[in-house]
């Protein structure tokens, strides 16, 4: 036999290693064709579910039309709540110091002649304090600080005090120094002069008294006071016209005084306490006797110098009051009415808002129920609930000036606008499900 050749064994093993994979590759089934995946039906659901649905969407709408408009009749609102704002309050203070800084400057502009050089003085101080005053409100302002308040109350009750001194000051000075004061205070500086010579008597026999012991001291004593007496009934026969009526009457006041510490001495039981007090009765009479006569003799040789300088300093100064009281009005009024703010009208409101959402909460909470339902309505429940408790709890807290007074609501709006941007999706979600239009909601309503 002749062995293989290479062909032959090349014929061989093709067959054997080919042969399988055709075999193989003849019986394998052609691939499937892909076919796109139909679309799941709507769940059938009971025509009573559907209806449940459907009044619940409806309901759910007129909640959130309601629940905007509160929101919008809320921000229209506080657009008017400006002058309850603290940058409002901040601003009448500011301008409050500015006009007292003003009132100063125009107090140390006053005339400063001889005659009202102290009566200057006086409203330069009174306009000075204001100034400080207000100004040191402005800088450490705190709405609910009632102490602050009180300072201010008690420095600005201070100025006014002054004020009427300087007042009365400058109508003395008006009146002593015209030409009729003068011509009256002459005749009564006439009479004055007896009047201080009988009342001269009195004082030494109250000096005799000193010295004297017992029955001899009492007949002193009274002889003296019936002196005193004609003294008194004297000072009230005084002429008192315009120009002396205040001297007439600051005279009759210390007459009257020494008269009652001088009687005083009678009682033994009290004469130590009685003796000191009747001393100084008698030091503070010629004290006020003393100063009467200066200003007689004031007027007496007063100037016509002296009574333009007067009338100038009036015309001046009457111009100057008439801005200081406005500028003390207006801020007696921002006071009383915390700056414009009106408390009860922002109360009143605030009660309506509350109200509005505390029915917009009754309703959410009766919107039907269910599992289809739950993840839809819980969260429009906790979304109206948790918005009426920050209106409830601003109504509480709110005053005129405070910071931040809705930075709590505003939060709460924020996370109830959450909560209803989940429960509108929710809903959505399931009317797409159900295959119920907007069309069905509304045509359920008539």
């Amino acid at each position: 036999m002749k062995p293989l050749t290479n062909h032959w064994w090349a014929f061989f093993f093709a067959a054997i290693f080919l042969f399988p994979a055709a075999a193989c590759a003849a019986a394998a089934p052609p691939a499937p064709t892909p076919t796109p995946p139909r679309a799941l039906a709507p769940a059938p659901v009971s025509a009573t579910l559907r209806d449940t649905v459907i009044s619940f969407a409806r309901e759910h709408q007129s909640i959130n039309q309601d629940w905007d408009k509160l929101h919008a009749d809320i921000a229209q609102w506080r657009t008017g709540l400006k002058a309850c704002d603290r940058s409002a309050g901040q601003a009448s203070l500011n301008s409050f110091a500015g006009r007292g800084r003003d009132i100063t400057v125009q107090a140390r502009a006053l005339p400063r002649a001889p005659v009202v050089r102290g009566i200057s003085d006086q409203i330069v101080a009174a306009a000075e304090l204001e100034d400080l005053t207000l100004r040191q409100l402005r800088d450490h302002w705190q709405p609910e600080d009632t102490e602050l308040y009180e300072r201010v109350d008690q420095d600005l009750a201070e100025v006014a005090r002054n004020l009427g001194q300087a007042s009365d000051d400058l109508n003395s000075a008006a009146r002593l120094t015209d030409a009729a004061g003068r011509e009256s205070v002459k005749e009564f500086s006439d009479a004055l002069q007896s009047i201080n010579a009988v009342w001269d008597r009195v004082h030494q026999d109250y000096d005799s008294y000193h010295t004297q012991q017992n029955s001899a001291a009492l007949v002193t004593l009274n002889k003296l006071l019936v002196t005193l007496g004609d003294v008194t009934a004297a000072i009230n026969d005084l002429p008192a016209s315009r120009a002396t009526a205040d001297l007439v009457f600051r005279l009759a006041e210390a007459a009257g005084a020494e008269d009652q510490a001088l009687r005083n001495l009678r009682n033994p039981k009290a004469k130590d306490s009685a003796q000191t007090e009747a001393d100084w009765a008698v030091v503070r009479t010629n004290q006020v006797r003393l100063a009467v006569r200066q200003e007689v003799l004031d007027v007496i040789n007063a100037s016509a110098e002296s009574q333009a300088a007067v009338t100038e300093f009036q015309k001046q100064y009457s111009a100057l009051s008439v801005e200081w009281a406005k500028l003390n009005r207006d801020y007696d009024q921002w006071r009383r009415t915390e700056g414009g703010c009106d408390r009860a009208q922002v109360a009143q409101s605030l009660d309506g808002f509350v109200t509005r959402a505390d029915t917009l909460r009754e309703r959410a909470n009766r919107l039907p129920t269910g599992d289809l339902l739950r993840a839809v309505r819980e969260p429009a429940a906790e979304a109206i609930s948790t918005e009426s408790a920050a209106l409830r709890s601003l109504r509480a807290v709110w005053r005129p000036f405070a910071s931040d007074a809705f930075k709590s609501l505003e939060q709460e709006q924020d996370t109830a606008s959450n909560l209803r941007r989940q429960s509108a999706a929710g809903l959505q979600d399931l009317l797409l499900r159900l295959s119920i239009s907007a069309q069905e909601i509304q045509n359920s309503s008539k």
